[in-house]
């Protein structure tokens, strides 16, 4: 039982990323974190690459960094730098919970992609952050959107 509720736990991760891109078939997807937790390159039975893996067979291209772990798939490239990753990608999406990518300049990641969205699956980040940057946010459970600049109502 165990098995099959981390099953469509990846399944939910990887059919939500798939909702928040337009066109899945050329969508590049960024993903930060490959290891199956921080502060270990131990990629073995990860929940990020289970994930990594369901975009890939969807027919997305995944651009991944990973501070210590690494992975090797068709469809897959890993980079050195998280930035790297989110260049011209359509979706960052964070799978461990490295306290590293707190602390990354939103804004810096914004310019590089070319949709600015984040879906958070670890709540790392400070999405307050994110959305001033021009970002549309999700984790699980919670869906932000970045707050229309004309709106008073501060929501």
């Amino acid at each position: 039982q165990v098995v099959d509720s981390n099953q469509r736990q990846f399944d939910r991760v990887a059919d939500r990323a798939r909702t928040m891109i337009d066109n899945v078939h050329g969508s590049r997807v960024a993903v930060w974190g490959l290891a199956f937790k921080a502060g270990t390159d131990d990629t073995r039975s990860s929940p990020a690459l289970e994930v990594v893996r369901r975009l890939l067979s969807a027919g997305i291209t995944v651009v991944g960094y990973d501070p210590k772990g690494s992975f090797a798939a068709d469809g897959f490239t890993q980079v050195d730098e998280a930035q790297a990753a989110a260049i011209n990608a359509d979706l960052l999406i964070v799978l461990t919970e490295w306290p590293d990518f707190s602390a990354i300049d939103p804004s810096a990641i914004a310019s590089s992609m070319r949709v600015p969205q984040v879906f958070d699956t670890r709540s790392v980040l400070d999405l307050d952050q994110w959305q001033t940057a021009g970002f549309t946010c999700e984790t699980i459970g919670r869906v932000t959107s970045h707050p229309d600049p004309s709106s008073t109502s501060g929501l």
